[in-house]
C-alpha cells in the first residue's frame, strides 16, 4: 500500500515539475510578460517593442517583396495599416503593415523592401504606437530616418495613425 501511495506522489510531483517547466517556457517564448508589462504601465524597451508577431510578419514581407509588380504603391504601416483593403485604395499595391509596428519597427524592416526601387508611392502610416514609447523628438526623429531610408524620386504621403 505504502508503495502505491508512494508512487502516486511521485507522478503527481513529476505532473507538476512538468507543468511549470511549460508554463515557464511558453512565457519565456511568447510576448504575454512585456505585453502585461505594458498594461501595468512599465516602460517598454526595444526587445518588447520587436514581438514575436513582427517578427514573423517582417519574415513575411521580406518573402513577398520579390514579387511586387512594378509601380505599385506601397503601404506601411502598424494595425491601421495592416487591416486595411489597399487595393481599393490604389493598384497595384502591397500592405506592408503590422500590428503594434512602431517608427523604430518600421526602421528596421525598411531597409528589406527591394520593392521601394520600384514602386509608384509610399504610404506611410505610423507613430500611435509611438506615443506610450518615445517623447515627440526621438519619433520626429525616427520619421526623418524614415524619409532618407525611402527612395528620393518616390513621393510619400504621410498618415500619422
Amino acid at each position: 500500500m505504502n508503495e502505491v501511495i508512494g508512487l502516486r506522489k511521485n507522478i503527481v510531483i513529476g505532473y507538476l515539475v512538468f507543468i511549470h517547466i511549460l508554463l515557464a517556457f511558453v512565457l519565456v517564448k511568447s510576448d504575454i510578460l512585456p505585453r502585461v508589462g505594458n498594461r501595468l504601465g512599465y516602460t517598454a524597451n526595444v526587445e518588447t517593442e520587436i514581438t514575436q508577431h513582427f517578427k514573423r510578419m517582417a519574415k513575411y514581407h521580406e518573402r513577398i517583396d520579390s514579387n511586387v509588380p512594378s509601380g505599385s504603391a506601397i503601404f506601411i504601416g502598424d494595425s491601421i495599416t495592416q487591416g486595411l483593403c489597399v487595393s481599393a485604395v490604389f493598384t497595384p499595391s502591397v500592405n506592408y503593415g503590422i500590428g503594434s509596428d512602431t517608427t523604430l519597427g518600421v526602421l528596421k524592416r525598411l531597409p528589406k523592401y527591394e520593392s521601394l526601387n520600384r514602386a509608384s508611392m509610399v504610404i506611410l502610416e505610423v507613430g500611435i504606437n509611438d506615443l506610450k514609447r518615445r517623447k515627440d523628438e526621438e519619433i520626429l526623429s525616427n520619421y526623418s530616418s524614415i524619409l532618407k531610408l525611402i527612395p528620393s524620386h518616390l513621393p510619400v504621403i504621410i498618415s500619422p495613425s
